[in-house]
């Protein structure tokens, strides 16, 4: 009786508090990483319903769930859910609007409004400003010029204003290569805003990409007027 009593003693000893074996910590880790893995795919994600089910159907055998265990999020979702994130942003009001203004002047072939995820992007054609060649502002073009500025000065963080050619090489004393041209137009715009509408110089920038961004191939006059334009990258507070 005494020797077994030592006997359940060395045992208590030995595992006094009855803890679960070593593998079971490792395999509890596991677990909580490829929980934490799938939930951060999850936030990353758009959900498809079907897609969804199927993974985690695919987890729960791994898991060793229950196999008619059901999850309740997302079960009353038909199909994936589209978010129109233009639409969130407080500027897509303003990108409907100068839209309507450029038409409204007959100007939506010239002049194009598109909204971007953090701003507006504005392409206005280069026969619409200058005249071939030459970087003085058209007088038709500043009331263009003045809606814009108005529509952008209280929204907008940044203004990076690019002028951009088609790959006809100009060679004149003033302006050696499309480069020169190019960024000559655009620092004429920002000067423009800055003097007339009174746009904060901080939040503007000028920039000359000459032929090397072009929308089209430069294979057709047609193609070479979309080329030629100045472009406002606007980015919303």
């Amino acid at each position: 009786m005494k020797s077994k009593f030592k006997l359940l003693n060395q045992e208590e000893k030995k595992d006094p508090l009855n803890a679960a074996p070593n593998w079971m910590v490792t395999f509890g880790d596991m677990v909580t990483l490829i929980l934490t893995f799938f939930v951060l795919l999850l936030s990353f994600a758009k959900v498809d319903a079907n897609k969804f089910e199927i993974a985690t159907s695919s987890l729960r055998g791994v898991l060793g769930a229950l196999e008619n265990q059901k999850i309740p999020f997302f079960r009353d979702a038909q199909k994936p859910q589209v978010y129109d994130l233009l639409n969130q942003k407080p500027g897509a009001k303003r990108v409907r609007e100068l839209n309507q203004k450029m038409e409204a002047m007959g100007m939506q072939n010239d002049v194009s409004v598109t909204g971007t995820e953090n701003g507006v992007t504005i392409r206005m054609g280069d026969r619409v400003l200058f005249d071939v060649g030459k970087t003085k502002i058209l007088d038709s073009a500043k009331p263009i010029l003045d809606i814009l500025a108005e529509s952008l000065e209280n929204d907008a963080e940044r203004i990076l204003v690019s002028g951009h050619t088609d790959n006809i090489p100009i060679h004149t004393e003033k302006f050696p290569s499309n480069w020169e041209l190019s960024s000559t137009r655009a620092v004429e715009v920002v000067r423009y805003l800055i003097d007339y509408n009174g746009i904060d110089p901080r939040i503007l920038v000028a920039a000359g990409y000459g032929e090397y961004s072009p929308l089209m191939p430069n294979n057709s006059p047609e193609n070479r007027q979309i080329n030629r334009r100045v472009e406002f990258e606007v980015t919303w507070k």
